[in-house]
């Protein structure tokens, strides 16, 4: 009889250990989930943070632009294919024009509304026409323009500046102006190095400057 009971007995415990059991188990699979979710999450964080610092080291951080290291690496494998296939290149300096007289009557603050103005429409160009623009430094920009003669890239460059000379931009303290550029194109010659490159397209800057900048000159 006893024997009996006790069968009966775990018997009816079957059921309720059961479920228990499945409760665990249901308990852990939510625990696993929960653990690969966080592990997924952190993965993508992680991921977006070294895209983030990868986007910062090339990258000018007020203007949005590619920043000097950048462009001097773009400019150094541009020369490199240039020499290695025969195929033209012509690069650009970029000077906003009188820019420190913004910062002098008008403040900081709205310097860099113009800086950033200006690189704006500097990257929707680069875009439309395939070329490399960046920050060269202060106020100054980079044009790198692989495939192009020395005429289209003058041609380009004065483009560009009735762009930014068209464009109006409504300051903080209700003055209103608008920006002209000046820029110095120079085409690679056999053999010539980026730092040679860089010095033709800066004197051809100076020129467009002393012939009372809004200009560009090239040769």
């Amino acid at each position: 009889v006893l024997a009996v009971q006790d069968l009966l007995g775990t018997t009816a415990r079957q059921p309720a250990h059961r479920r228990r059991l499945r409760a665990l188990v249901e308990q852990g699979t939510r625990e696993l989930r929960l653990k690969n979710e966080a592990l997924e999450r952190s993965d993508r964080e992680r991921e977006a943070l070294m895209q983030q610092l990868a986007w910062q080291a090339t990258h000018d951080t007020l203007t949005g632009l590619p920043n000097r290291r950048a462009g001097d690496q773009r400019l150094d494998q541009a020369i490199a294919a240039a020499q290695a296939t025969g195929a033209p290149l012509c690069l650009a300096l970029i000077d906003i024009d009188h820019f420190k007289r913004v910062n002098d009557r008008h403040g900081h603050a709205a310097g860099d509304a113009v800086l950033c103005r200006v690189a704006a429409t500097m990257g929707e160009f680069a875009e439309r026409q395939a070329i490399f623009i960046s920050r060269h430094g202060g106020e100054e920009f980079l044009a790198c323009m692989p495939g192009q003669h020395l005429a289209q890239a003058e041609a380009a460059m004065a483009m560009l500046a009735a762009a930014i000379a068209g464009q109006q931009l409504r300051l903080d303290d209700g003055a209103s102006l608008h920006c002209t550029v000046s820029a110095g194109v120079a085409a690679l010659v056999p053999g010539q190095s980026a730092h040679a490159l860089l010095a033709v397209a800066d004197q051809r800057l100076h020129e467009a400057k002393q012939q009372g900048r809004d200009r560009i000159v090239a040769g």
